[in-house]
């Protein structure tokens, strides 16, 4: 026997067992009045405590309890018409307008003229890095320029002082 099916006997004969549990539902429902918050379940715990005592998860009581066919749902709240808004039963379906046709697809691109968009754009891209290779050469040789000037005043410095 799986643990599912154990879980949904155990929530069976706690089921079976209300009245017991009615009386341990009203002194819990009076606590409740005391504090407060919703008050608990009691089959809920029941099943759960007894679950636990057979190696049971508390999550797999708790589907069981779902899956359950008979068990109490709470009773939706009626909400009363608001005057000017119709309820959804009498809201009209909106109009669809029909589909206009769609405009020809353009012609697709041929092979040769994708590698030659590709081709043209690596092109570019080797402009722009001989571009940037030819700055950086610049700036430096710029630079090793102004290091060399720099050490033959030093040079020159020292000659004088010595």
């Amino acid at each position: 026997m799986t643990k599912q099916q154990q879980a949904d006997l155990i929530v069976k004969t706690v089921r079976a067992s209300e009245a017991f549990l009615a009386n341990l539902a009203r002194k819990e429902a009076e606590r409740a009045e005391r504090e407060r918050g919703r008050p608990k379940d009691v089959v809920k715990e029941k099943a759960v405590e007894e679950g636990e005592s057979q190696g049971i998860s508390k999550r797999t009581i708790e589907r069981a309890l779902a899956r359950e066919e008979d068990r109490p749902k709470a009773p939706r709240k009626k909400v009363p018409p608001i005057e000017g808004i119709l309820p959804p039963s009498e809201i009209p379906a909106p109009r669809v307008e029909p589909l206009r046709a769609a405009a020809p697809p353009l012609p697709a691109e041929t092979y040769e003229q994708k590698l030659e968009a590709k081709v043209a754009k690596a092109r570019a891209e080797v402009e722009q890095a001989e571009h940037a290779l030819r700055y950086w050469r610049r700036e430096l040789r710029d630079a090793e320029n102004v290091l060399e000037n720099y050490r033959t005043k030093q040079a020159e410095a020292s000659e004088e002082a010595a």
